[in-house]
């Protein structure tokens, strides 16, 4: 389950890689620098979220960490939402 729940979180890391890819995957064109750097630096944390849970697949001393963040990452999007 981690191995899914983590490879999901992989799927914006084409969002670091500029703003053709922010407007594929949301369907908003960003224009504004200062929101085109929160959008890469959301791609960004995302991605390390991914690759733990991923990387927790391969060494379980990990997985209650893993666990925790992605708790954590859930719950923050939940609030603000």
């Amino acid at each position: 389950m981690l191995l899914a729940v983590g490879l999901i979180h992989l799927i914006p890391l084409k969002d670091v890689f500029g703003t053709k890819a922010l407007t594929l995957l949301y369907g908003l064109k960003v224009t504004e620098r200062n929101l085109l750097t929160l959008m890469h630096h959301r791609a960004c944390l995302f991605e390390s979220v991914g690759l733990l849970r991923v990387f927790v697949t391969l060494d379980w001393r990990f997985q209650r960490l893993a666990i925790i963040f992605g708790f954590i990452s859930v719950m923050s999007f939940l609030t603000l939402t």
